[in-house]
């Protein structure tokens, strides 16, 4: 029997007024789907505030909900089939009964073994490559064009820190936007909330997105540009940037909400697990909001994941009867991160080899990265014995795989993961950086100067293949890594 929840939209404060280019009057809903199981579904929606939103699988037609302010809601379906297609119709309708629909469908996670297309991407509308005139973010229809099953939005989805203009860096005309960067000084970051809802609605209002959002169902997880470049949620002040600037708290707590307000999240927890089937488990974790500061020294009181989430990866990593286990986060491993990091630390696990300081300037990136956390984790998984592991991020602008083969327990039997670093899906691109040799990466494969995205294919008995697609949804070839099943 098919049961159906109504989660209704989580915005209680003033209006907001987001960028009339990118969000017209509405004559039928935008949708979404997201965080699917076995019989179970996120719908999300946007309309017009205080619209009435209703949903209808099959014969059945369960709502309204009321929109709020940004016109978001999310419904979520129970009870559905396992490893089954669903097709949904949603209508919006207004106070004087005036109605739109549109429809969308997704597939529920299987219960026996099955295949498995994922495509992984991150990094979207960055540095000013904002959607095109002509044709928008076209790679959206390119990657539907390959029928994945899920899509991991592996962060940096808006960069509320950036504008958009009717020029990208390259050239291209792009669609204008009137928002402002949450860094410019005319931006309040106590009621910072109206910023980052434009941003939001801007990104969803192309086209190309949303009929890839209508088909895809997609497992969202933040990055720093959802709020501000290389920000911390448990910190008192942006480091990266003017530390005496008032309201910092405020403005995380903004971007929260708006990355769960126009996210199909069930709940309001970033950090999540998923199956497909009994051959794959997926970990979605946050990497932002229980981090130690990126300027602190490296050591044992320093964490990226706090100290419950990384009990909880470690668990489940080893605990995991899944062939595959594949870790979505959205900082590399190898590869080291971090604006101003010779001052302000490092963003993501690896200390690297050295930034370049300012003259006069100490350099104190090298010691400042997570390293001795994830020297932990791996321990924990070489003792284990955990086979079939992949870590899937974004974040730094380029395309990496690499093999990793270490023995953390000397006990002769090494830790063989590997790390598939894919993206942009429109930003700026930079050529990759030198590599930190801490845990002995390989490289198998490296460019740039490309948006991308990466796609995981797995196929019950045949192990898992990753590969890198162009916006026109090419496979490179060379990039194609095929991983037997251990």
């Amino acid at each position: 029997m098919l049961i159906i929840a109504l989660l209704g939209c989580t915005r209680p404060d003033s209006p907001s007024a987001p960028d009339p280019k990118a969000a017209p009057p509405l004559q039928a809903p935008w949708v979404a789907s997201g965080d699917v199981t076995t019989t179970s579904a996120i719908i999300w929606a946007r309309a017009l505030e205080g619209d009435r939103l209703s949903v209808r699988v099959g014969e059945q037609t369960v709502g309204p909900v009321q929109t709020g302010p940004m016109g978001t809601g999310k419904l979520k379906l129970t009870g559905l089939p396992a490893g089954s297609e669903v097709r949904y119709t949603v209508s919006a309708c207004d106070a004087d009964g005036a109605c739109g629909e549109a429809s969308g469908s997704l597939q529920t996670a299987p219960e026996a073994p099955a295949p498995l297309r994922l495509i992984v991407g991150g990094d979207l509308g960055g540095q000013g490559h904002c959607r095109p005139v002509d044709g928008g973010y076209r790679i959206f229809d390119a990657l539907a064009a390959l029928e994945p099953h899920l899509f991991i939005a592996n962060g940096d989805m808006i960069y509320a820190d950036g504008r958009c203009t009717d020029t990208s860096p390259a050239g291209v005309p792009t669609v204008p936007a009137t928002f402002h960067a949450v860094t410019d000084r005319i931006v309040d970051w106590n009621a910072a909330a109206d910023t980052l809802d434009a941003h939001w609605a801007y990104n969803h209002a192309d086209p190309g997105l949303r009929r890839f959002l209508s088909k895809t169902p997609m497992i969202s997880q933040w990055d720093d540009h959802e709020v501000v470049n290389d920000f911390g949620a448990p910190w008192p002040a942006w480091f990266t940037g003017d530390e005496s600037r008032p309201g910092f708290v405020q403005l995380v707590e903004h971007g929260r909400a708006a990355f769960l307000r126009w996210s199909p999240v069930d709940g309001a927890r970033i950090e999540r697990r998923f199956a497909w089937g009994p051959e794959v488990d997926l970990f979605i974790v946050d990497a932002r909001s229980h981090r130690s500061s990126n300027r602190a020294a490296d050591g044992p009181e320093k964490t990226l994941l706090g100290v419950e989430q990384k009990q909880r990866l470690i668990a489940g990593l080893t605990t995991s009867q899944a062939i595959w286990k594949v870790v979505s986060i959205d900082v590399p491993i190898s590869t080291p991160t971090g604006s101003r990091a010779w001052e302000a630390g490092r963003d993501g696990w690896a200390n690297g080899i050295g930034a370049a300081a300012p003259e006069g300037m100490a350099d104190t990136s090298t010691t400042t990265g997570f390293e001795h956390e994830l020297t932990e984790i791996l321990t924990a998984l070489d003792v284990a014995g955990v086979t079939g592991l992949v870590f899937v991020t974004t974040d730094v602008h380029h395309v990496r795989s690499l093999r990793y083969s270490i023995d953390l327990d000397d006990n002769g039997a090494p830790l063989v993961f590997h790390e598939f670093i894919s993206g942009p899906l429109s930003a700026w691109t930079g050529d990759p950086p030198p590599l930190d040799p801490t845990f002995s990466p390989e490289v198998l494969y490296e460019s740039s100067h490309t948006f991308n995205a990466a796609l995981l294919s797995v196929v019950p008995g045949e192990g898992l293949t990753a590969s890198i697609v162009d916006a026109d949804g090419v496979t490179i070839e060379a990039s194609v890594v095929r991983i037997p099943a251990p």
